[in-house]
């Protein structure tokens, strides 16, 4: 089994340097994209500043991958979880309206991906796992965007399907499958995109900010996973700028106003309840 911030032009022009290098910008105490004016902390200390100025309720996350390598493993600036590349994914690829770049995947290469054995246990312990993620053109196969557990457990991937044909996004936990709506078309854009799977809650949830899909509740496999890509199989033709996660109550701790809160944070405008 296989378990806005839009604070204006004068701070996005002038937060552009730490999107990258890990400065904060002048003013805010956390890093936000110059040309997405999007937040993106880069380290404990800009995620505590950013909550606190937020006023959220949720917790500096457990892990912290920024994403912006140019070669080889990717680094966790915040819990030491190194994710082993795997599979020659891109590095360092740009983005259309985003300064900072991303680690992309081809859609055909077997087991391509950014991934750790080392979290734990999803079977056990809460998990949330958060990214940005700009979607290319999708196929009609189901591919991999990220996850925990193992394939068939819970993760995200991405689709062809509808009439018209969009670009779907799709929660699975073994035989729980719930697909996005077919009135947005995620190909072509930057989405931010929340997995949660809340045992203490019992609680199943894909947030991106257009919609909230509230899945089935099941209980992942065992496999200790965390994955950006496909853990197996192909990983969706995408690129991840930025991703985060959080476990056991800390995971638990976002809530559907939180996980909006957050994404209201982050710079969106959020439909959804």
């Amino acid at each position: 089994m296989h378990v806005g911030l839009s604070a204006g032009l004068s701070v996005g022009l002038a937060c552009g340097v730490g999107a990258d290098d890990g400065a904060a910008p002048t003013g805010l105490g956390y890093t936000v994209d110059a040309s997405s004016a999007k937040a993106t902390p880069v380290s404990a200390a800009e995620w505590a500043t950013f909550i606190a100025a937020k006023s959220l309720t949720i917790s500096t996350p457990n892990y912290l991958h920024l994403c912006q390598e140019a070669s080889g493993n990717m680094t966790d600036t915040i819990g030491g979880l190194t994710l082993t590349a795997n599979g020659s994914p891109a590095y360092q690829q740009a983005v259309s309206g985003w300064t900072r770049t991303g680690v992309k995947g081809d859609g055909v290469t077997a087991n391509q991906r950014f991934r750790s054995a080392s979290a734990p246990n999803p079977s056990t312990t809460s998990m949330a796992l958060f990214a940005f993620v700009s979607l290319g053109t999708q196929t009609a196969s189901v591919q991999s965007v990220m996850g925990v557990g193992a394939i068939a457990d819970t993760t995200v991937s991405a689709y062809l399907n509808g009439a018209p044909v969009v670009g779907r996004i799709r929660y699975r936990e073994s035989a729980n499958i719930t697909d996005t709506g077919t009135g947005t078309d995620y190909q072509a854009r930057v989405t931010p995109i929340l997995l949660l799977i809340d045992h203490t809650g019992t609680r199943a949830r894909l947030y991106t900010d257009v919609e909230k899909l509230s899945p089935t509740y099941g209980l992942p496999s065992a496999v200790t996973a965390y994955c950006l890509g496909a853990d197996s199989g192909t990983w969706t033709p995408s690129t991840i700028l930025y991703s985060c996660g959080w476990t056991g109550a800390a995971a638990e701790a976002i809530t559907d106003a939180q996980a909006k809160a957050l994404f209201e944070g982050l710079g969106y405008t959020i439909p959804w309840i």
